[in-house]
């Protein structure tokens, strides 16, 4: 990932990506589409002339990761870095 995409990705509720360890096997052509149309004033995503926001589960689901097994306290794992 090259400074600017992870200068992009710190700014969207995404940012918790860059504090794994291990890499997810996610499509990175929809990760930067999304950062891509992340608006860091309105807090969602521009998608044509709409402003739409997603839940954390949502996000997950259009990724491909698993939402199943343990829920994962994120405030705790990663304090100030959801929902900002």
């Amino acid at each position: 990932m090259s400074p600017f995409q992870r200068q992009k990705l710190e700014t969207t509720p995404f940012k918790w990506l860059l504090c794994l360890e291990e890499p997810l096997q996610i499509s990175n052509v929809v990760v930067m589409k999304l950062v891509s149309r992340w608006s860091s004033i309105d807090l969602c995503f521009q998608i044509r002339e709409y402003l739409v926001s997603f839940f954390v589960f949502e996000v997950c689901l259009y990724l491909g990761l698993g939402v199943v097994g343990e829920e994962v306290n994120f405030e705790h794992c990663a304090p100030g870095m959801i929902n900002k």
